[in-house]
């Protein structure tokens, strides 16, 4: 196995166990058992428990915005780009709904996590407003930071309203989509 195939391990590993048990909660050793190393490997490639949360945190941002870019090279028309980014950071939120212990509890006091959540955020506003500047939307910038926000702030009822269901997805969904294509 290679370096990076064990990383990727550890780092899916690591996604399940703060995902399911929060940051606080998690335990260096059960990461290690998922997947099936050594506690002292796991400590050779991630020497304390913040490390492996930052580097889990910058693995999955970038698979979100990995997604996202794919979305945006499909080359559809704006319309129908939008609608597929829209639906792929609700649905992103909502396939994460039963780890939002890894969320709620992000280690404020942990300056590199918080850099790299300040990071990925700048990141997916830019390419958002990347997009927004390839189909002639003004003020681009104000726009993907107005957009990205609309569908940040239903984070907290994904994850914490009980009777929240897909048919509330698609609803939400549908609402920003036209506010950005009939309201910008």
């Amino acid at each position: 196995m290679t370096e990076q195939e064990l990383r990727s391990r550890i780092l899916f590993a690591a996604l399940e166990t703060f995902g399911k048990e929060g940051f606080f909660e998690a335990k260096m050793l059960t990461i290690a058992k998922l997947a099936k190393i050594s506690k002292s490997t796991l400590y050779a490639m991630f020497p304390s428990k913040e490390d492996l949360y930052t580097e889990m945190m910058k693995f999955t941002f970038s698979l979100f915005l990995s997604n996202i870019q794919h979305q945006i090279n499909q080359n559809h028309s704006f319309e129908e780009t939008l609608q597929a980014i829209t639906k792929t950071h609700l649905q992103n939120t909502w396939k994460q709904r039963h780890r939002s212990g890894m969320y709620l509890q992000l280690n404020h006091k942990h300056e590199e996590a918080m850099d790299a959540l300040m990071a990925f955020i700048e990141e997916y506003i830019a390419v958002i407003q990347q997009f927004f500047e390839k189909h002639g939307i003004e003020n681009a910038d104000m726009k993907a930071r107005l957009y990205t926000g609309m569908l940040d702030s239903f984070r907290n009822e994904i994850f914490m309203d009980p009777t929240f269901n897909e048919a509330r997805l698609e609803e939400i969904q549908n609402q920003i989509d036209q506010i950005v294509i009939n309201g910008f």
